[in-house]
């Protein structure tokens, strides 16, 4: 498998999907799967990391559509979710989601490292805290 799921803290409050090579909407049900079943298995919000860094720079076709639909279907305690390492027509495709669902759209941001991506989520929840 092209996808694994793993928590980047002891605390388990951020996740990571860790997308390798080429790789199917097929996997990404799977790694799905085991990343609700870690989700489910925390009572607090969890973050989640999605690194594409090493993934080819076009995912498989219909991206906004999972990314709308696995938005809907997220666990109540995922807080937030960041890519990491996307192409330009990536990006593209996440904007083009933020202003079609400006709603869901929030939950998301960008990163071009994995330590960009925690500093993001970092931020973000100091945010939330104090405000």
């Amino acid at each position: 498998m092209t996808i694994t799921t793993s928590w980047m803290d002891s605390e388990k409050t951020i996740a990571r999907y860790e997308l390798v090579g080429r790789w199917t909407w097929e996997e990404m049900t799977v790694a799905i799967k085991e990343m609700y079943a870690m989700l489910d298995s925390v009572p607090h919000a969890v973050d989640i990391i999605i690194d594409l860094s090493q993934s080819p720079s076009e995912p498989p076709r219909g991206m906004l559509a999972h990314l709308r639909t696995g938005t809907m279907e997220a666990r109540v305690n995922w807080n937030s979710g960041v890519f990491v390492g996307v192409s330009p027509f990536v990006r593209v495709l996440i904007n083009t989601f933020r202003r079609v669902e400006p709603g869901l759209a929030k939950r998301y941001a960008v990163a071009n490292t994995v330590d960009e991506a925690l500093t993001i989520i970092l931020k973000r929840r100091t945010e939330k805290e104090s405000g």
